[in-house]
């Protein structure tokens, strides 16, 4: 969005609390905006694990500069628009769902000195202390992906020291400034990759499948960009210095015709680079032999996610489920083929027993034992995300949750020792008591 701005003629930067906080320990965001004079700040609000610093930080900035423009934007704060708006005075205005068209419209507005956004599309203002909500009619087909651009660095402060500490600076604020470049430098940088939009299955913890993006973005389908934009931006990344790249992409895992071209055109292009692949389900062997032959590299990999051991729980929560028995089958062609892979699992889902505990960790011990090629196993829980389906609807899933409204999740992370320790629900009939 920042890009699409630029191109447009408005001067724009990007600024990453993580990065200036490695940069300099004493950064302050109300130094930064005093010095720049800014018309408008953007604050991304997507993980609800924000919804406590980002209030706080509209909060300081309001106070020190009334007449700033402040703008939201991100799943969370789409899920909980109205009452964002409603609760907290200093926000101006958020955008719902997807928001290219929709900022360039707003901020081309705001510097001509307009006061009507009533065309905007996904735009949620206020006008003469009224809350207004403008359709939400704007979502990125393939030209408009086609036409953005993710790779003009210059445009983050301090873009270097991002691209340094591997593109995930994201825990600097526990890190001294020596510990810090070291801990993150560790590993070649990793460039996200962005392929397409949208998918179609529904992960019950999840609120990015297309149920819950039409509700929040509009979305109704999947939108790949065209393999030729993806080999360009690889040049460009590739130009900066990564090397390494993740694709957390896969809305059709038994249907890879996209990735199969993507690939060859990699190929043709004799593009020596490494890949992180995150196949929403299990890969085909055609897949697996491209993406063998496309990265060969020694930390290219596949990541599956089984997520619990049990084929009944996992058909329950899982989108693309599959069983026990086909990941074993989808494991020996990938160490056929010399395909490394991670897996992750969590556990504490509902509708999990004892049994189905156990039987994951059975699941576990099997997969060390039998396929050296799997080279990170890891088990996590998850957090209640708005939006998601047990969310929505947690008595459907026998979940008991305090995190209803914005509100809920923003005293929730004002609690640092609690959010950390707590996922948010609870599952009475495994509870204590």
């Amino acid at each position: 969005m920042a890009d699409l701005l630029h191109r447009h003629g408005v001067k724009s930067q990007i600024v990453h609390l993580g990065v200036e906080l490695l940069e300099d320990p004493d950064f302050s965001t109300l130094g930064d905006i005093k010095e720049k004079k800014p018309r408008i700040v953007a604050i991304p609000l997507h993980w609800h694990h924000q919804s406590y610093d980002v209030m706080e930080l509209v909060k300081r900035i309001k106070t020190a500069f009334p007449a700033l423009y402040v703008l939201l934007g991100g799943f969370t704060a789409s899920f909980f628009h109205e009452e964002i708006m409603r609760n907290f005075d200093g926000v101006d205005g958020i955008i719902r769902g997807e928001a290219e068209r929709p900022i360039l419209e707003l901020v081309q507005g705001i510097l001509e000195g307009k006061d009507d956004f009533f065309s905007i599309p996904n735009l949620t203002w206020r006008r003469k202390k009224h809350l207004l909500v403008n359709p939400l009619s704007y979502v990125a087909n393939q030209d408009d992906l086609n036409g953005l651009s993710f790779t003009n660095l210059p445009l983050l402060k301090n873009y270097t020291t991002y691209i340094r500490c591997a593109g995930q600076p994201d825990a600097v604020k526990s890190l001294n400034m020596v510990k810090g470049p070291r801990h993150s430098a560790s590993t070649s940088p990793i460039f996200p990759l962005m392929v397409g939009r949208g998918c179609p299955a529904q992960c019950t913890w999840c609120s990015g499948n297309i149920p819950s993006q039409n509700t929040i973005t509009g979305r109704t389908k999947v939108t790949f960009r065209g393999e030729e934009k993806v080999v360009q931006f690889l040049h460009e990344a590739r130009s900066y210095g990564y090397q390494r790249f993740h694709v957390s992409f896969d809305p059709a895992p038994q249907h890879p015709d996209y990735f199969l071209r993507l690939f060859k055109r990699i190929r043709e292009e004799k593009l020596s680079i490494e890949c992180i692949f995150e196949s929403f389900g299990l890969p085909t062997l055609d897949f697996v032999k491209a993406f063998k032959a496309t990265f060969p590299g020694p930390n290219s990999r596949i990541v599956l996610s089984p997520d619990v051991g049990s084929d009944r729980v996992r058909k329950i929560h899982k989108g693309h489920a599959f069983t026990n028995l086909a990941l074993r089958e989808s494991l020996d062609r990938m160490k056929e083929h010399g395909v490394l892979c991670d897996l992750f699992f969590t556990v504490g889902v509902p509708f999990e027993t004892k049994e189905d505990v156990e039987e994951t960790i059975r699941l576990q011990r099997e997969i060390r034992r039998g396929y050296r090629n799997v080279k990170d196993l890891r088990t996590y829980t998850l957090d209640m995300e708005p939006g998601s389906p047990w969310h929505v609807d947690p008595e459907a899933f026998g979940v008991e949750t305090s995190l209803k409204s914005f509100t809920d999740y923003y005293h929730f992370h004002a609690q640092e020792s609690r959010a950390l320790s707590s996922l948010g629900y609870w599952i009475p009939i495994t509870s204590p008591g």
